[in-house]
């Protein structure tokens, strides 16, 4: 039986990565998804980085991964959970398709 209702969740995939993304549909077989992103720590300046794992594709489209695939789903917390959203939820549906001009600015020393 298949689950309908999108929800926000990290999926534990193989070779260790955690992706957070929208779940469409968890199946037996498949989980469809949309706006995926990799998180990964950065040791070095201590912050988490969110890299989309489909940096080809289109947002708001639905990828679907094997569950073979997926070693763990859960809830992400409720900080990393409001940066996904604020960036790659949020932000995509305000975000104009246009390129915008840059004028150069020339300061004479």
């Amino acid at each position: 039986m298949a689950k309908k209702k999108m929800e926000i969740k990290v999926l534990g995939l193989d070779g260790g990565v955690n992706c957070i993304c929208q779940v469409v549909e968890m199946g037996d077989d498949w989980v469809t998804v949309q706006n995926p992103v990799i998180c990964h720590h950065d040791p070095e300046s201590q912050r988490l980085n969110m890299t989309p794992l489909l940096r080809f594709g289109a947002r708001d489209t639905d990828a679907s991964i094997p569950m073979a695939n997926v070693n763990v789903v859960y809830v992400p917390t409720e900080g990393l959970l409001d940066e996904y959203v604020s960036v790659f939820i949020e932000q995509s549906k305000t975000m104009n398709t246009e390129e915008e001009v840059v004028e150069e600015e020339t300061v004479e020393v």
